[in-house]
């Protein structure tokens, strides 16, 4: 039904397409405050949430301009974002689309995961069942180049071909694995839901362990052994602790 947010989603989303949208095809991260200035570049981040933002649009309103918008990122992330010979996802591109020369080689495990759960909510909302094979994907090479199997948690950043460029672990790359792990509890395969069962219930035992503060708080970044070396909390990680939480609660819930 209409809600008094309709208007102001509807206006934001003129705006969006009026002022971002670029020709290439593709949004752009930020422009200039009268608009003539705008990066060109492709950038994986924004696109994610707008997808994200896109996804929470339609399903609070139903307007078709946001499934439309739905499957015009989905098609770009599928033709564009993520590579199809080792399912890593770029994270910096030029303004024709190709990786930029310092940073194109970058690859964030945590995005993998933070795709794959967005693309499986975008698949149930719109039954679009091929799309979580394309969730799989982007999950498996999080899953095969992310996870430090020594000391635990998720690595920082990694190459195209899984070599560790960052082995730093921020808390929320760990947090989009547990949402990505919480979905596939309910896999119809009854070993693959068993094995997201028992990897959510370690990721969450090691979120607490390390991450989490009885006062409230967070240890934001550590190195590869566990070491708290920036105890600052910055105010956007909340909301991955927030999703992380509420989607495992919910996933376990499930099973009693």
């Amino acid at each position: 039904g209409f809600t008094i947010a309709d208007p102001w989603i509807a206006r934001l989303d003129q705006e969006l397409s009026r002022h971002f949208l670029l020709d290439a095809g593709w949004y752009s991260a930020k422009a200039s405050t009268d608009w003539q200035t705008r990066d060109g570049r492709l950038l994986q981040n924004p696109h994610m949430h707008l997808l994200e933002a896109s996804v929470a649009a339609y399903r609070a309103t139903g307007a078709a301009v946001h499934k439309v918008r739905i499957f015009d990122l989905m098609n770009l992330f599928e033709t564009r974002l993520i590579y199809p010979a080792s399912n890593a996802i770029g994270e910096f591109k030029d303004e024709l689309g190709q990786p930029t020369p310092d940073e194109g080689h970058i690859v964030e495990p945590g995005h993998h995961f933070e795709w794959a759960w967005l693309i499986g909510e975008a698949a149930n909302l719109l039954q679009q069942s091929d799309w979580h094979a394309l969730a799989d994907r982007t999950f498996s090479f999080g899953l095969a180049h992310g996870l430090d199997r020594v000391h635990g948690g998720v690595f920082d950043a990694v190459s195209p071909d899984g070599q560790v460029l960052r082995d730093t672990k921020r808390i929320w790359p760990l947090t989009e694995y547990i949402k990505a792990e919480a979905v596939r509890i309910t896999d119809p395969d009854p070993q693959a839901a068993a094995r997201a069962q028992a990897a959510l219930q370690h990721a969450l035992s090691f979120f607490f362990e390390q991450y989490l503060l009885p006062n409230g708080g967070w240890r934001e970044r550590l190195t590869r052994d566990l070491v708290c070396y920036d105890a600052r909390m910055p105010a956007s990680t909340p909301y991955h602790i927030y999703l992380a939480l509420t989607q495992a609660r919910t996933a376990l819930e499930r099973l009693i």
